[in-house]
């Protein structure tokens, strides 16, 4: 263009106003020539005067004339912007070809123009989504030059360090890098110096807080400005899968070279890939003469063969235990017994790839589990022919081996009892021995006695309990040995009993006659002043004192039954005879006191017995349990047969007996009655002696039972003759 017409300035003006300042320096220098060389003022005066009248005189005649030629080339100019083509033809022919190429020139100056501002929106635009793209890659993007200075970062750089924008530009590369991998990178930031372009570099970047992270660079030089362009990605999170991947792998194939286990890799078709020495090892091979050749060429087995393809198949694991085979090619190595497991992979189809085969060989350990099987059928058989009860505890407390008299004992088989604990098979008796249990389980060897019932019947026992330590010398459980000294214990008290009965029984054979005799003659006389009339008044006094001398003389006679020496004769009799012939007198007493008797006679065999100490046992059991019971109450006699034995049963409804009170039943002399002689029962007991019968109490809260139990010559016979 050839004028402005925002600030009104044309090259025209600028021009006249260089020629009118020019005019007026050569008129000012003329003037001031003309003075200096005049030496009269006045004259000097005038010429200044002329002279700059001359001077106005040009300026204006100058100013006007460029005037209009300012105007005729505004009017040029105006027609050529306008394309008049009136004025080009007409009023400038002479200008024509200039006007031609003025008007080309301008046409190329505005079509490049044109294309100069598309150009310039174009890269506006593409600039534009270069910054959209620059700042909302996910991966880390920036600018470096190759003194390694950084020029610009994207969000996804300053997010990943935790620094803002200010933070990272400007501020060396080196700053950021971890200390050991810097050398390798500016090697590599050398090398896009040099032109070259880099390809997946890593390093490790220190963020803010201090944390490290991997990052695999791609970068390219641009030489020209001594910049690089970086794109990087953060691979931590590989690496550190990576890392994991490296050690399951190293650990994988420690495992696979230093197991104990034979191993064995092979494809679907059941071809060898690798096996591990001890693999090989086991068919007396190399691990190399593996690979290539199919599992069923050295090992054929029908069977076998059926399960791998069923493995391949079902795509499952298999598992065998102890599985006999004898090797083809080794047949004096005789039968083998091999664990194993058969193991498919799965590809990313979900088909199977590889199978893993792991094998053990439990020959010996199969060989040992039946010696030691028949080693313990052995130690069973003599166990469970002892009359006690053998049994291992572990430190767990719980049963791992008993022997049958446990099973008998409790109720429970065996496999029932194993693995329970002691409590679940003792229930609230463990509390009594837990101390024991803990003291042997500390290494103390313990002996102790305690009640266990059996069947609900308590007995008493004596316990063993021995350490049983392992080869460091921990312990490890006990050896239980159980003793039943019921009978022990009752023979001990029998004994006692017997002993205090045979005391008394001598004493009452030494005295008796010298009693009886003095006795029998005051009761002789006795009689006779109740005969005498004039004792008449004295009378109710003499047979009070007769009553005493008859109730001292059957305590005499209660003594003499005591006496262990007295001779007793024995016949063949049924109890249930005796009890019908007392049945009136037993009822008689019964009646007399408010309360009944029911007898209840099973089959019995004949026993050896005496008829008069029989009675005399029986009246005695019968008139306890009437003054145990209130009146209404109802005793019950029974008689039956238990396996070899003749059992007499007396069962009255009282209130029981007490513990302590029972330990004593039988002393002679222990009563619980204010008139009592403590010898009731304790004749029962010595003639139950004589009798070689056994006297059990079973008492509670809804009354007593005392059991005479006699041997029955019968079953002894029956058992002999093998028919019972």
């Amino acid at each position: 263009m050839l004028c402005s017409k925002k600030h009104k300035i044309y090259p025209l003006q600028l021009t006249k106003r260089i020629y009118i300042w020019i005019i007026l320096l050569i008129t000012l220098a003329v003037i001031a020539l003309t003075v200096l060389n005049e030496r009269n003022t006045l004259n000097a005066l005038n010429i200044i005067m002329v002279g700059f009248i001359v001077l106005v005189m040009l300026i204006f005649l100058t100013w006007h004339l460029l005037k209009r030629v300012e105007e005729e080339l505004d009017t040029f100019t105006k027609a050529v912007l306008q394309d008049d083509v009136q004025f080009r033809t007409h009023t400038l022919p002479e200008l024509r070809p200039l006007l031609y190429n003025v008007r080309k020139y301008t046409r190329e100056l505005e079509d490049i123009n044109q294309r100069l501002n598309s150009e310039i929106a174009r890269r506006q635009l593409t600039e534009e989504e270069l910054d959209h793209f620059f700042n909302l890659s996910l991966d880390i993007l920036c600018i470096i030059g190759f003194d390694g200075y950084i020029k610009r970062v994207n969000p996804a750089f300053q997010r990943l360090l935790g620094y803002d924008r200010d933070g990272l530009t400007g501020r060396r590369l080196r700053d950021f890098v971890y200390p050991e991998d810097g050398d390798s990178t500016f090697r590599q930031i050398e090398k896009l110096g040099s032109g070259s372009h880099i390809t997946h570099f890593e390093n490790r970047l220190v963020c803010k807080d201090g944390a490290l992270k991997w990052i695999s660079w791609n970068a390219v030089p641009v030489t020209g400005r001594g910049i690089f362009y970086a794109v990087g990605r953060d691979i931590s999170e590989q690496k550190r899968t990576e890392q994991v991947l490296a050690e399951q792998t190293r650990f994988l194939e420690l495992v696979f070279k230093h197991t104990h286990t034979g191993l064995a890799i092979m494809d679907r078709n059941f071809n060898f890939i690798r096996v591990n020495e001890v693999y090989a090892s086991y068919d007396k091979r190399d691990s190399s003469q593996f690979p290539g050749h199919n599992h069923f060429e050295f090992y054929p087995d029908d069977e076998v063969r059926a399960i791998f393809e069923k493995v391949v198949l079902s795509k499952e694991p298999f598992q065998v235990k102890a599985r006999p085979f004898i090797y083809p090619h080794h047949p004096e190595r005789g039968v083998t017994y091999w664990d194993w497991f058969l193991v498919p992979v799965l590809d990313a189809a979900g088909e199977v790839e590889l199978l893993i085969f792991s094998l053990n060989n439990v020959t010996d350990q199969k060989r040992a589990e039946e010696s030691l099987r028949r080693s313990e059928d052995q130690l069973r058989l003599i166990t469970d022919a002892l009359p006690v009860m053998i049994a291992y505890v572990d430190a767990g407390e719980t049963y791992r081996y008993n022997n049958k008299m446990y099973e008998e004992w409790f109720g429970q088989d065996r496999s029932e009892m194993y693995g329970k604990h002691i409590k679940e098979v003792l229930g609230e008796t463990y509390e009594t021995i837990r101390e024991h249990v803990a003291k042997a389980l500390a290494g103390e060897q313990v002996t102790f006695e305690y009640i266990l019932h059996r069947k609900g019947e308590p007995c008493y026992v004596r316990t063993t309990y021995i350490p049983h330590r392992g080869e460091e010398g921990k312990v490890q459980g006990f050896f239980a040995k159980v003793t039943d000294i019921t009978e022990q214990k009752q023979l001990e008290k029998d004994l006692v009993r017997y002993e205090k009965m045979n005391l008394v029984g001598q004493m009452a054979a030494g005295v008796a006659h010298e009693i009886r005799n003095p006795m029998t003659t005051v009761y002789g006389f006795l009689q006779l002043f109740c005969l005498k009339q004039e004792f008449s008044s004295y009378r109710h006094y003499f047979k009070l004192m007769l009553e005493e001398l008859n109730r001292a003389n059957n305590i005499i006679g209660e003594f003499l039954s005591l006496a262990k020496s007295k001779p007793i004769y024995l016949k063949k009799e049924n109890l249930n005879v005796i009890i019908e012939s007392l049945l009136p007198l037993l009822q008689a007493s019964a009646m007399h006191a408010d309360k009944y008797i029911e007898v209840e006679l099973g089959e019995i065999p004949e026993v050896c017995l005496n008829d008069n100490e029989i009675r005399q046992l029986i009246l005695n059991l019968v008139r306890n349990g009437l003054e145990a019971m209130e009146p209404g109450g109802r005793l019950t006699v029974t008689t039956f047969r238990e396996g070899e034995e003749i059992v007499l049963a007396v069962k009255d409804e009282g209130k029981g007996i007490d513990s302590e009170i029972l330990e004593h039943i039988g002393m002679p002399f222990f009563t619980t009655k204010k008139k009592g002689t403590g010898l009731g029962l304790a004749v029962c007991y010595s003639i139950a002696q004589r009798h070689k019968a056994v006297i059990k109490i079973d008492t509670g809260p809804a009354g007593t039972i005392f059991f005479v139990r006699f041997k029955s010559d019968i079953a002894d016979h029956e058992k002999s003759m093998g028919i019972a």
